[in-house]
């Protein structure tokens, strides 16, 4: 086990414990120590965070529309430079990192009419290695098949993409994203509008990734996915709130912290209504919390 410092929005500094991976090595896919992003010369959009993730370690990324969240992802992919602090992906910087770092985003701009198949557009993740002239070989078709395979969509890998269902597209960008055999995996909301087939598919594609010592950091408001899925939680809202281990950092103090700024413009009340246990996907489900609390959380008065 390894550890490392964090900060929380108070100033308070305690260690944060980090699972290593499966052979005993130490090595960090992630490292950020007091990182602030920004766009351009504008002001941070994302400031004071000090996070690590080890191999087979998945970091939950929460907090309010607007907090930063695509922003860490944008930074871990080089997209969106760090201003002060410090930051490292895979040793080194993150355009450095690139190809060896699987991405799925939130939403995908294929367009489902075009008539294109799901083994092509998941060989679109081997693009990176085939370079400008080279046509994809003996290995790059194993790779397309094997990261089909463990999405659960062989049957469908001839098939034109946009005939399959919306949770099979996800899994299908999924796909994409795993066929370099990246060693880090950054997903943006995987889980939005999933069916349950979709859903628990994804669950487990991840828990066998972080078994193979994929670190994964994932954005979601899904605070059971959360907890069914990673071993770490970041909760931000334009700055670090609060990081840990999921169990001790997922509380309902930490998520009022976190929150309160979007429940006062009535966000939190549009986004996160599903804390009173309906049966939806998305919410603050999972935490073990009073009634109070979701109406704290949701800017209402009891």
């Amino acid at each position: 086990m390894g550890s490392d410092a964090v900060r929380t929005a108070g100033g308070s500094r305690r260690r944060m414990t980090t699972a290593g991976p499966a052979d005993g090595t130490t090595a960090v896919l992630v490292e950020l120590a007091d990182a602030t992003f920004a766009y351009g010369a504008g002001a941070p959009a994302l400031e004071h965070v000090t996070i690590s993730v080890a191999p087979g370690d998945a970091l939950a990324l929460i907090g309010p529309n607007g907090a930063g969240k695509s922003t860490l992802l944008a930074g871990l992919l080089g997209l969106v430079p760090v201003v002060s602090g410090r930051a490292a992906v895979l040793g080194g910087s993150a355009r450095a990192a690139t190809g060896r770092v699987g991405y799925m985003p939130q939403t995908d701009e294929i367009d489902p009419d075009f008539p294109v198949t799901l083994r092509q557009v998941v060989m679109m993740g081997r693009y990176h290695r085939l370079g400008a002239f080279r046509l994809p070989g003996r290995r790059d078709r194993e790779a397309v098949a094997a990261a089909i395979e463990r999405v659960g969509l062989t049957p469908h890998a001839g098939g034109r993409f946009g005939a399959l269902s919306g949770g099979q597209q996800q899994r299908g960008i999924l796909a994409r994203a795993l066929v370099a055999a990246p060693r880090l995996l950054l997903l943006d909301e995987p889980f939005n509008g999933l069916d349950r087939t979709s859903r628990e598919r994804l669950v487990g594609t991840l828990r066998e990734l972080r078994a193979d010592g994929v670190g994964i950091v994932v954005s979601t408001h899904d605070l059971e996915l959360a907890r069914d899925v990673c071993s770490h939680v970041l909760l931000v809202d334009r700055c670090q709130i609060a990081a840990g281990p999921i169990d001790a950092t997922l509380t309902p103090e930490n998520l009022r912290r976190t929150f309160e700024h979007a429940s006062a413009d009535g966000e939190a009340h549009g986004h996160h209504h599903l804390a009173h246990g309906h049966d939806h996907d998305t919410g603050f489900r999972g935490v073990d919390e009073p009634p109070h609390v979701h109406v704290a959380i949701e800017g209402h008065h009891p």
